[in-house]
């Protein structure tokens, strides 16, 4: 299991707490954050050149395992706090390597939306 999918379920387990819906979103939040830092160290760690690229990178592999399993989750007509949890991390994370995208070089084909014609 990789670390996109360790970070799944970690922020599945936060849909199942019982606490108010503000307190789960702000930790799913906080779970993506201690991601992109843990990511970042990695690549300190091992002495990488462009960790922002690389988080960057990693942030885009969670937003996929979210999207997936949101996607599963919808397909099935599973509506529950954890879907609901899942559907604000996705935005989250739309919104985190939309703006981490804009910020990388344009190489003529870069994100479309980026202020690049």
């Amino acid at each position: 299991m990789g670390k996109a999918e360790r970070a799944l379920n970690a922020i599945l387990m936060v849909g199942i707490e019982d606490a108010p819906q503000s307190a789960l979103l702000a930790k799913a939040h906080t779970l993506v954050e201690m991601f992109r830092l843990d990511c970042a160290a990695e690549y300190l760690r091992q002495g990488k050149e462009s960790i922002d690229l690389g988080v960057t990178d990693d942030l885009v592999r969670l937003r996929e395992v979210v999207d997936r399993e949101l996607d599963r989750r919808l397909d099935e007509d599973l509506t529950d706090t954890v879907t609901d949890v899942l559907a604000d991390v996705c935005l989250y994370l739309h919104r985190a390597t939309r703006a981490l995208d804009c910020q990388r070089p344009w190489t003529g084909d870069g994100p479309a939306g980026c202020g690049k014609v």
